[in-house]
Formats: structure tokens, sequence, C-alpha cells
């Protein structure tokens, strides 16, 4: 499509709907942890009779809201919150997705992962993921959750069923090709490494 001047205009006009539409979505977001935090912060739910604690205050957003979704999305505010009033960290510094990651990790290790990243300077989940499993590694934080075990025999029952439903014939096709594949690739790391 040749570009003309009204269409030109009209992707303009596009775009600067695009950069509007974020604005508002940020001045939303900002304006929404302010709220939240000046609730939390002023003991709002206990002027509402509920108790003054975390728990008292997640029951009074989920009845007095009557909004799932927007309770959900308080409520990660708040957990995030927690991981800065522990920390000590100046507010809305750190992304949220950083903040709530701590919660994957037994709470007397945070400080040890908090540590880590002010020393890298890093405050991406990529460096955070980096720094958590060097940790991990080292056995200096723990995960509040260990990965389940993988049941082996449940999984090679599923693939028995599975392959049992397969055409002979299709397995193994499957199989020559997985061979040639296969022998294909050593002869190709046989030739790399003369």
């Amino acid at each position: 499509m040749q570009e003309t001047e009204g269409n030109f205009t009209d992707k303009k006009g596009k775009a600067q709907e695009a950069k509007d539409a974020l604005d508002r979505m940020k001045k939303h977001s900002d304006k929404l942890r302010k709220a939240i935090r000046y609730f939390m912060q002023r003991k709002l739910h206990c002027e509402l009779g509920y108790e003054d604690s975390d728990s008292g205050l997640r029951k009074c957003l989920k009845e007095e809201l009557e909004d799932e979704s927007l309770y959900s999305t308080l409520c990660r505010w708040l957990q995030a919150f927690y991981v800065e009033r522990s920390l000590k960290l100046d507010e809305n510094k750190w992304p949220l997705t950083v903040l709530l990651a701590f919660y994957k990790y037994e709470e007397d290790g945070w400080k040890k992962i908090y540590k880590k990243l002010c020393e890298q300077s890093n405050t991406s989940m990529k460096g955070f993921e980096e720094v958590c499993r060097e940790l991990l590694r080292d056995r200096e934080i723990k995960l509040k959750r260990e990965p389940k075990p993988q049941d082996y025999e449940k999984i090679a029952d599923k693939f028995k069923e599975i392959m049992a439903q397969l055409d002979k014939s299709k397995i193994t096709e499957i199989i020559n090709a997985l061979q040639i594949l296969l022998s294909d690739k050593s002869h190709h790391t046989d030739a790399e490494t003369r």
C-alpha cells in the first residue's frame, strides 16, 4: 500500500491514541497504588469495623469492594508493600513483579536476596532470578515450597497409554526418523571434533 498523506495522518493519530491510552493506564495504576497505600497506612479498614491486621484489611477489601478482579489486584499491591516494609525499601522504586517474586522464597532469605541485588545494582526480574538461583545453589536461601518430585511411573504409564493408541507402523516410522536424525547429528559432531 502506498503511503499517502491521509493514511500517514491516520497512522500518526493511531500512534497518539496508543500513547494516550498507555499514559492513562500509568496514571490509573499510580492512583490505585497510592489509594491502597493510603487506605492501608491510615488503617481505614478499622473504621469500618474490621480487625487491625493484614487479614482484617484483606477481608475488608474483599467484602466491601465486591469485585474479585480488583480485590486480586489490590492484594498484589499489599504483598508488594509488605516486601517494601520488611526490607525498608523506598516506595515504588522496585518493579511489582520483582517484589511479588520474593514470596517464592522463605522470608528469612529476603534480606540476602536484597543485599545481593543491591551489590549488583540490578532490580530487574532477570537479575532477581539470577541472584536467587545463585543463593539457592549456595544454600543461602530456601524456596517456600520445594518442587514436587516427579512421579516417573505415572509419566511412563501415560506414555505407554499414548503409544498403545498409535499405529505400530507410525511408531516404527518415528523411531527410524529419530535414529536417522541422531545418526546425522553424531556424524556432524564427529566431523567438528576432527
